[in-house]
């Protein structure tokens, strides 16, 4: 503290007490005639507030002076002197705790922004993979609705060629029954007295007949299957017998002039070409089936085998035989089962034929017929848990078409008489 005289009255170090500030003791000893020190006493002395930092080799320090009133003017001039060290310090550890928290700020915001920024990676990839995705399932999708649209133009268009087909094939049988039938009527209406009909006009109603009731049951069983209302009523049988009887029922088809044998070989004989078949002991081949509906799929296979047989030297040839194969009926397990073959000589299978050979409507438009025999005899056999199927024979021309079906309990341990049947037209 110095009074208005500028004399130390009080001061840290009793050296200077008593001195003046601008003495030479005070200013070439402790303030080492400072410029900055004399500026800031020069300002208090004057009566004014006023700070500075400044280091006489005692460390830097902050000083602050303000004069002191007494009776409305400066009797003293007081100054403290801190070390800004102590300041310093504070501050230093404020901004280092500051920094500290800054760097954990920016670490915390560095580890946000890489999580998040691999969270929008992910679930860009994530939205890309099912963007890519539902892009694939749409052009499968697509493909799926343009072949579906195909296979209903196909459809649609083999629908309208068995339309016609079987327009054509229903007017076949007719019209020679409404030919009979209109030479009876005008003989009636010409008063002819005992009328006469001959056994050949009989034989045609009789055939077309036939003929008529079988095209519209082959429509009412293609309706029955696609509505899935065809019932069967199955009991144990002898397969061996319903293909004995459908061999006499179609021989009757076979067309005038058309050289043709039906040779069966049931189970236990072998087909040879020069050995003639002895039936003294033929094994029962007993399955559970409907006796009606073995009989159709017997017939569609002997009928068909007739239509694509040569006029000249068509043979027919019918095997039974008992072996282990794997049948839907079972699950796709291998159980015994009773295996039909019906052999022809024709052509054989057309690639472009193979596909469809099963289907519906896949008549063949030069040799007649609805197409619908084949499809019939599929879901048969399928319905009784068999299996159907055809192929080129190898060694020789002509198409073998063989079903498979399981055998009843107790198959193959009885025996019957069995004819050969041969029949030539």
């Amino acid at each position: 503290m110095l009074d208005r005289n500028s004399v130390f009255v009080a001061s840290p170090n009793p050296a200077i007490v008593g001195e003046k500030f601008y003495g030479d003791k005070v200013q070439n000893t402790f303030f080492k005639n400072t410029g900055a020190v004399n500026a800031l006493y020069g300002e208090i002395l004057s009566g004014q507030r006023a700070d500075a930092v400044f280091d006489v080799g005692y460390g830097e320090r902050l000083v602050t002076g303000q004069p002191v009133i007494v009776n409305g003017k400066p009797a003293y001039f007081l100054t403290v002197g801190i070390p800004t060290k102590l300041t310093y310090d504070q501050i230093d550890a404020k901004l280092a705790s500051q920094n500290n928290l800054n760097y954990a700020q920016w670490i915390f915001l560095l580890v946000a922004g890489s999580t998040l920024l691999l969270f929008l990676i992910r679930i860009n990839n994530r939205l890309n993979k099912e963007v890519s995705n539902r892009t694939e399932a749409l052009v499968v999708s697509n493909k799926q609705l343009a072949d579906a649209n195909e296979q209903l133009k196909i459809h649609s268009k083999m629908q309208t060629e068995f339309i016609n087909v079987a327009a054509h094939e229903l007017r076949t049988p007719i019209q020679p029954m409404m030919a009979l039938v209109d030479l009876l009527k005008s003989r009636f209406e010409s008063g002819e007295d005992g009328i006469a009909i001959s056994t050949k006009q009989v034989e045609i109603l009789d055939r077309n007949a036939k003929r008529l009731q079988r095209l519209s049951s082959e429509i009412l069983d293609a309706t029955r299957i696609e509505a899935g209302t065809l019932r069967l009523e199955t009991e144990v049988l002898d397969i061996n017998e319903k293909i004995r009887d459908a061999i006499a029922d179609t021989a009757s088809l076979i067309p005038r002039g058309k050289n043709m044998d039906i040779n069966f070989y049931p189970i236990g004989i072998s087909a040879t070409k020069d050995a003639k078949p002895s039936y003294d002991s033929v094994p029962m081949l007993l399955v559970q089936a409907d006796g009606l509906r073995m009989f159709e799929v017997i017939s569609n296979l002997i009928r068909n085998a007739i239509k694509f047989s040569p006029r000249e030297g068509g043979i027919i040839t019918i095997t039974t035989e008992k072996r282990d194969e794997s049948i839907l009926k079972e699950g796709g397990k291998v159980c015994p089962v009773a295996v039909v073959s019906v052999k022809d000589l024709g052509e054989g299978i057309s690639p472009e034929n193979r596909s469809r050979l099963f289907t519906k409507f896949s008549s063949d438009r030069e040799r007649g017929g609805t197409g619908l025999g084949l499809y019939l005899a599929k879901n048969i056999i399928e319905a009784h848990g068999g299996k159907i199927w055809a192929e080129n024979n190898k060694d020789e021309k002509g198409t073998t078409f063989t079903f498979i079906l399981p055998l009843a309990d107790g198959s193959a341990d009885s025996t019957s008489e069995m004819p050969r049947a041969k029949v030539k037209s």
